[in-house]
């Protein structure tokens, strides 16, 4: 049985996503360790730009690993850096 957990504020909860086989200019970003692909599980109720289920592009190095039954992250609004269009 998983956990049920809400974000607050400006909070984001996400899973990671796999890799994307198309070659882009974030290919250079994501292969140096800088960023990741996510999936957003959910949004606390002050987040604007995103929401459940969006793919996001977000800092390596931001978030608060969680184990909620599966490993997730939870992160700050701020920390994303683009959504997957």
């Amino acid at each position: 049985m998983g956990v049920t957990f809400e974000p607050l504020g400006r909070q984001v909860l996400l899973t990671r996503e796999p890799e994307p086989e198309a070659s882009t200019i974030l290919t250079v970003i994501r292969k140096e360790g800088f960023a990741v692909y996510y999936r957003v599980v959910a949004v606390g109720p002050e987040v604007r730009d995103v929401k459940a289920g969006d793919r996001v592009l977000a800092s390596s190095m931001a978030g608060l690993d969680l184990d909620l039954g599966e490993p997730q992250v939870l992160m700050t609004e701020l920390a994303i850096l683009a959504v997957d269009a």
